[in-house]
């Protein structure tokens, strides 16, 4: 079995990277007999593109779509890890005079697209959320309120309705689990906390999902 971890960034996955021991074969990909990670850069276009090409080329038997991620819901605290559970992409649609439409509501599809997870091999512990994926985070009353309005969210993020959608055109199991970085307010960075999300999303993946994959003992 081989397993593909997906973020955006290294930074997101730095720690996992380095006590795995992955060998570095670019600056966006590290590979191991049976585990291997692809950073495909952040948002949708880049995402989409780089997993494609990737997976053009390899195959594996599960994708981890990881990183962080910002919370709408306020029982959800900064630090979090959580397993999604569903995800669509939130800004694709038509503005009809301030008031966004989907594609199916504008009738420029038949229906949505329908995005599939797993939770193979993720305990259940983790909180099971609904997500929404945008190309501009979030960060204005106007914005962040009709997002909840439309789609009552529990998180944000920035690529992972795009890696379920090439997974499940390449009918691999996907699987997202995110850290909570900060909620979804009106921007102010003051007030995340990436180091603590981050460190506590390594930490999860060494300890519940990774090491028995890997023998590796955290």
């Amino acid at each position: 079995m081989k397993t593909l971890i997906v973020s955006a960034t290294y930074n997101e996955i730095n720690s996992l990277v380095s006590k795995l021991l992955l060998k570095k074969e670019s600056d966006s990909f590290y590979n191991s007999s049976n585990l291997a990670v692809l950073i495909t850069g952040i948002g949708s276009a880049f995402t989409i593109y780089n997993l494609t090409e990737h997976l053009n080329n390899c195959n594996y038997d599960l994708i981890i779509n990881t990183g962080i991620a910002g919370t709408f819901n306020k029982n959800i605290s900064i630090g979090d890890i959580v397993s999604v559970k569903s995800d669509c992409f939130a800004d694709i649609g038509i503005d009809d005079n301030g008031k966004f439409l989907t594609l199916a509501e504008a009738k420029l599809v038949i229906n949505e697209l329908s995005l599939k997870f797993s939770t193979k091999n993720i305990g259940e512990e983790l909180p099971k959320v609904s997500a929404i994926t945008i190309n501009t985070a979030s960060g204005s009353k106007e914005r962040i309120n009709m997002l909840i309005n439309k789609f009552n969210p529990d998180i944000e993020t920035m690529e992972g309705a795009s890696v379920a959608f090439v997974a499940n055109k390449k009918n691999i199991p996907i699987t997202q689990i995110r850290a909570i970085s900060n909620y979804v307010e009106p921007r102010n960075k003051s007030n995340w906390n990436i180091n603590l999300a981050t460190n506590n999303l390594n930490t999860f993946l060494l300890k519940h999902y990774l090491s028995p994959l890997t023998n590796i003992i955290n």
